[in-house]
C-alpha cells in the first residue's frame, strides 16, 4: 500500500515520508539471486559492477551483496577495502565468513549462490515497475553472464583497462567531474609518475618494529633493512630481497634467519609499493583530466586504480556459455505477476460473460443475428 496517498502533496508528512523513503528505503526490496563461482575474484567483481550500476538507478536506496564483507575483511588484512586480486586471497577471506549468520543471508556456505538485496526508495507502483525493468535489463547483458576468466597479459590487458575505465567514469560522474570515456582511456595509457618511496620505507620499518614481524631486530637494523629492500624498487624478486637482507644482517643467504626476514618483509613491501603506485596513478590521472581532487574522491579513485594489479579478468567474446545466472525476485515481482494475472482474468471474464449473454439472447429471440445485435450495446459499452 502506498501510504503517501493519504498525505496532501507538499505537506509536512508528505515531505518527511518522501525524504525517509528516498534516503533510507521503504518496505519493499528487490532480490537478485546470483549463481556462479563466488570464490573467483572475477565473478565477485562482476557482482560489484552490477551493484554499482544498480546504485546509480533512480529510486534505489541501498544495495547489499556478498562482496562487501569480503572487501571489508580485505581492508583488515591489506588496508584496502576492495575485492582481492587473486583467487587464493578470496578463498582465504571466505574462510573467515564461514558460519556467520549475517553472511548466510548474502551467500550459501558453498559460495555458489548469492543474494543481492536492493532496497527500493519509493512506494509508487509505476516507479517500482520502471526500476524492475531496468534491473532485469542489466542482468540480461552478456557482460554479466557470458565471459571466460583469463590471466592478465599483454593480449588481455586492454580488457582490464576497459573495466577500470568504466569504474573511473562512474566515480567521476558521481563526484560531478564528468569526463569522456575516451579521455579516461587515454589517461590510463599515460606513463605513471614515479611513486614516492619514503612511505614505503616507513611502512617496512613499522612492520619490523611491530609484534607482527617474525624476527626481532633493532631500530638501526630496521632502518637499514627498509632502505636496502626499498632500493630494489617495486616488484623485487624473492631472491633479491633475501640478498639485500643477508647483506644488511651480514649473514649467508642460506641462513634461516635471512629467509624468515625476507618472507616477513615481502607482504608489507608489496602492499606499500602498490599503495604508492596507486597514489601516483591518481595524481597522473587527475592532472591529465584536470580534476580537482578532494580526499574522498582521491580515495575512491585510488581503490579503483588498484584493480590494474588484478591477476585475472573476464573476457566477453559472445561465444561462451553462461557462467553466471541471475534471477530477479521480491515483492515487486510478485505484485507485477498478480497485476498481470488480474488483467488477463478480467478480459477472460468479460469474454465469457459476453458469450453467455449472446447465447441467452440468441435462444430468447430464436435468431443468431438478433442475439448478436442485442449483445452489441453491452459489448461496446
Amino acid at each position: 500500500m502506498d501510504q503517501s496517498a493519504f498525505y496532501s502533496p507538499g505537506s509536512q508528512p508528505d515531505l518527511a515520508d518522501r525524504f525517509l523513503t528516498e534516503h533510507f528505503g521503504g518496505a519493499q526490496f528487490i532480490q537478485v539471486l546470483v549463481e556462479g563461482d563466488l570464490r573467483d575474484p572475477v565473478h565477485l567483481r562482476r557482482l560489484r559492477e552490477l551493484s554499482e550500476r544498480v546504485e546509480t538507478l533512480n529510486h534505489v536506496a541501498r544495495v547489499q551483496y556478498v562482496g562487501q564483507p569480503v572487501a571489508l575483511l580485505n581492508e583488515m588484512m591489506e588496508g584496502q577495502r576492495r575485492i582481492p586480486d587473486n583467487r587464493a586471497k578470496v578463498e582465504s577471506l571466505m574462510g573467515f565468513l564461514t558460519g556467520n549468520p549475517a553472511v548466510r543471508q548474502l551467500a550459501n556456505e558453498e559460495r555458489t549462490r548469492a543474494l543481492m538485496h536492493i532496497t527500493v526508495g519509493t512506494n509508487k507502483a509505476q516507479e517500482i515497475e520502471t526500476l524492475l525493468k531496468e534491473i532485469e535489463s542489466l542482468v540480461d547483458g552478456h557482460w554479466f553472464t557470458r565471459f571466460k576468466v583469463v590471466a592478465v597479459n599483454g593480449e588481455t590487458r586492454d580488457h582490464l583497462r576497459e573495466e577500470v575505465g568504466e569504474r573511473l567514469h562512474r566515480i567521476l560522474e558521481k563526484g560531478r567531474f564528468g569526463r569522456d570515456k575516451n579521455a579516461i582511456d587515454a589517461a590510463l595509457k599515460l606513463p605513471v609518475a614515479s611513486p614516492d618511496d619514503k612511505p614505503v620505507r616507513e611502512a617496512v620499518v613499522r612492520h619490523l618494529m611491530s609484534a607482527e614481524a617474525m624476527v626481532p631486530v633493532t631500530s638501526e637494523q630496521a632502518q637499514s633493512l627498509a632502505s636496502a629492500v626499498v632500493a630494489l624498487g617495486p616488484d623485487p624478486s624473492a631472491l633479491a630481497v633475501d640478498e639485500a637482507v643477508a647483506g644488511v644482517m651480514e649473514l649467508p643467504i642460506e641462513d634461516a634467519l635471512v629467509a624468515d626476514l625476507g618472507w616477513s618483509i615481502g607482504t608489507p613491501l608489496e602492499e606499500s609499493w602498490s599503495a604508492q603506485q596507486a597514489d601516483a596513478a591518481v595524481s597522473t590521472l587527475a592532472a591529465s583530466l584536470k580534476v580537482d581532487l578532494n580526499p574522498q574522491l582521491a580515495g575512491e579513485l585510488r581503490l579503483a586504480l588498484l584493480d590494474r594489479n588484478n591477476e585475472t579478468v573476464g573476457v566477453v567474446d559472445g561465444q561462451d556459455p553462461p557462467v553466471m545466472q541471475y534471477t530477479v525476485s521480491g515483492l515487486p515481482v510478485m505484485h507485477r505477476g498478480l497485476s498481470h494475472s488480474v488483467t488477463a482474468n478480467q478480459f477472460k471474464s468479460l469474454g465469457f460473460a459476453l458469450g453467455l449473454v449472446a447465447v441467452i439472447l440468441t435462444v430468447a429471440f430464436r435468431s443468431v443475428s438478433a442475439g448478436l445485435l442485442a449483445t452489441a450495446p453491452t459489448a461496446l459499452a
